[in-house]
């Protein structure tokens, strides 16, 4: 059964038009794994009670707060995972619901988050912590007193020019107020998505081998990307087992249109595949030679039937455009007069206002 009175029902889906309920299980079904009904107070009281004499003695307190085993850029204790700041956090979830407990144990600061949406999606669900965990982030931020835009600014106090306004590429993005909301509009995809739509400009080396790679890849020569990899990646292009793999990615996109590298970091590159069904953004790994360590999906599976989306007021001239709901990046919209600069994957895109 599930349970009855004052109960927070589960949901997919962070976009208005697209919740959908999510089935009711008890929790007590998740055996292991969750299995509790708690409030925000409640695990408040939990935290105190953990780091209680009287329920832990210093020395295994100690074993449960340690540094274990390393996770990324922390390291996990017995159930918790511990940041570089001293932070101490951990998230759940599941079908309907996500959680975040961070605290620090020196001053007993808690941040805790509960939500009952999620995605549907396995692929999405860690997403929907991330989504959260980067809240969290936040409001420790605001806790040190640095400076968070976490809450939209008044609607009244933003001072914008609204229009059309142009890209480079010619390319026209639509910014318009609307029931005490901006709203930002495209013609065929959605608006977090003109950085992925834009190509590198090359300007560096890094830039031209994923502009390259990219080149081979929409022209289905996997041979010749051999020149590009490591010893591995090397024998996979010529044993035309890239070539395999690359088939089964293109066929959950229909035909292939075209791939666009829109990104490149020291250890990674992303590309966006475009076909004629959906888009998929593919990963490049790079060794410290710079040689491709690996080929694999990135993102999800994305259609391009959602053409605008709902902006924030984060400051007197910028808005904040969500892309979360989408599986997309969040992007910025920077206003300066009859300018509008599109801030995304760490590019700034210029659009000037259409008169």
């Amino acid at each position: 059964g599930r349970p009855q009175g004052n109960y927070a029902r589960p949901y997919y889906g962070y976009l208005t038009h697209q919740i959908t309920p999510a089935p009711q299980y008890h929790q007590s079904w998740f055996l292991g794994a969750g299995g509790v009904y708690s409030t925000a107070q409640d695990l408040s009281k939990w935290l105190d009670i953990i780091q209680r004499d009287d329920f832990l003695n210093a020395g295994l307190r100690q074993d449960l707060f340690s540094k274990h085993t390393k996770a990324g850029d922390s390291f996990y204790g017995y159930g918790w995972q511990i940041e570089p700041s001293g932070t101490i956090k951990h998230d759940g979830g599941n079908a309907g619901f996500m959680s975040h407990i961070s605290f620090d144990p020196t001053t007993n600061r808690k941040v805790i988050i509960l939500t009952n949406r999620s995605f549907s999606d396995i692929r999405q669900f860690g997403k929907s912590a991330q989504k959260i965990s980067n809240l969290s982030n936040a409001v420790w931020q605001s806790l040190e007193g640095k400076k968070v835009d976490i809450l939209p600014m008044p609607y009244n106090d933003i001072e914008i020019c609204t229009g059309t306004f142009r890209f480079e590429d010619d390319l026209l993005i639509h910014i318009y107020r609307s029931d005490s909301t901006f709203r930002v509009k495209t013609n065929d995809h959605t608006p977090t998505r003109i950085v992925a739509n834009t190509p590198l400009p090359g300007k560096n080396f890094k830039e031209r081998e994923l502009i390259a790679i990219a080149d081979l890849l929409n022209k289905k020569k996997f041979w010749k990307l051999a020149k590009y990899c490591d010893g591995e990646m090397s024998f996979v292009a010529y044993s035309g087992l890239l070539s395999y793999g690359f088939k089964t990615m293109t066929d959950k996109i229909g035909k292939l249109i075209t791939i666009i590298p829109y990104k490149v970091e020291d250890t990674h590159g992303i590309m966006r595949m475009k076909g004629t069904e959906g888009n998929l953004d593919i990963i490049a790994y790079f060794n410290e030679d710079g040689e491709i360590q690996g080929l694999f999906e990135h993102g999800f599976y994305l259609n391009d039937d959602v053409t605008e989306m709902i902006a924030y007021g984060q400051s007197e001239n910028t808005l904040f455009v969500n892309g979360f709901p989408y599986g997309e990046k969040d992007c910025r919209l920077i206003f300066e007069n009859d300018v509008v600069y599109l801030e995304q994957h760490g590019r700034s895109l210029k659009a000037q206002l259409q008169k």
